[in-house]
């Protein structure tokens, strides 16, 4: 469920970005990445890509809520 709101939330900021964008393919992407809530340490940021297992993990559920710059950047990985 909440994949599905991230989901919405980042395909609906494209969109208001792009005149002209779409937004099914991204939201289908968004939706079959992995994604993960974890206890990320404080001295990385709230949301991380990781290369080497093509996921991303975000720190606690409270983090989900706020897209900001560096999650809508991750997520682009």
């Amino acid at each position: 469920m909440k994949k599905n709101i991230l989901a919405k939330q980042i395909t609906m900021k494209m969109k208001t970005m792009f005149k002209d964008f779409d937004g099914e393919y991204l939201y289908n992407k968004i939706i079959s990445a992995k994604i993960y809530l974890a206890d990320i340490p404080n001295r990385f940021t709230n949301v991380n890509y990781i290369v080497s297992t093509n996921a991303i993990y975000i720190r606690g559920k409270e983090n989900i809520k706020n897209i900001d710059e560096i999650m809508f950047h991750e997520i682009f990985h």
